[in-house]
């Protein structure tokens, strides 16, 4: 098992395709579709709660057992995306940050 980060996308078929990428070296426990979903459903995970059930996807592993390590963005966050989740409160001190 890789180490465990939150991936950020738009579209889930893109999302499907990173998360492949990504293994085996991470695993993707959950996945976002809107900086939204990310500002109220990452706060929840650093806070080890469940989060809300996700936007819309299945995609991830929902394996919260271990903190995530990493949230990663896709290219189509821009910079008020990137603030809107960066005020959401979630940062940890033994968290890598943003991708």
């Amino acid at each position: 098992m890789g180490a465990p980060v939150i991936l950020c996308g738009r579209t889930e078929r893109i999302g499907e395709g990173v998360i492949a990428l990504l293994k085996p070296e991470f695993e993707v426990i959950h996945f976002i579709l809107s900086p939204e979903a990310g500002a109220v459903e990452i706060p929840a995970i650093f806070r080890g709660e469940q989060p809300p059930p996700p936007s819309g996807t299945a995609l991830g592993s929902k394996d919260y057992s271990q903190p995530p390590v990493a949230v990663i963005l896709g290219g189509c966050y821009d910079d008020a995306d990137i603030e809107l989740l960066m005020k959401a409160r979630w940062r940890r001190r033994s968290f890598t940050g943003l991708i």
